[in-house]
């Protein structure tokens, strides 16, 4: 009779731990995310890595302003279409226009039963049309889903 009570309350919480859970505690949007890397010198010569004081990003053949005059950035987050295989990113720095545009697949991932499933990308091609600013630009990473991480680098002049 001892038992019971214990074997009540070890049945209840099994019966708890198995209950699945209907809140999702993650992002679900996947970003590809740009990392900005300038060398400059400073006064005494020495190679310093800065970021940007003032930056304007525009999705090209969008009617909106994604980033309007950021500062000190180093890294941005870009959202990709799930229904295209390409972007356009028009990306303004002291009134110097330089356009990213990428090539992707998409595909869908699942996440979990309460988060359901995120679009992720695969990175074919990232091309910049230098205008000024940026000297090349880099793919670190191909797969762009909900873990934040690098994808692209931009290599900037020195200013």
């Amino acid at each position: 009779m001892r038992k019971a009570p214990y074997i009540l309350l070890l049945a209840a919480l099994t019966a708890m731990a198995c209950t699945p859970e209907t809140t999702c505690h993650v992002s679900t949007e996947s970003r590809m995310r740009v990392g900005i890397v300038g060398d400059t010198l400073d006064l005494e010569g020495k190679i310093v890595n800065y970021a940007l004081d003032s930056l304007t990003i525009v999705g090209v053949g969008q009617d909106s302003i994604l980033f309007d005059n950021i500062k000190l950035t180093k890294s941005y987050n870009m959202p990709l279409r799930p229904d295209q295989e390409e972007a356009a990113f028009a990306i303004c720095y002291h009134n110097y226009w330089d356009t990213l545009k990428v090539t992707y697949t998409n595909h869908r991932r699942f996440i979990s039963l309460a988060c359901g499933e995120s679009t992720a990308y695969t990175l074919k091609t990232a091309d910049v049309t230098p205008h000024g600013w940026v000297d090349s630009v880099c793919i670190v990473s191909t797969d762009i889903d909900i873990t934040p991480k690098e994808n692209i680098v931009l290599y900037i002049h020195g200013y």
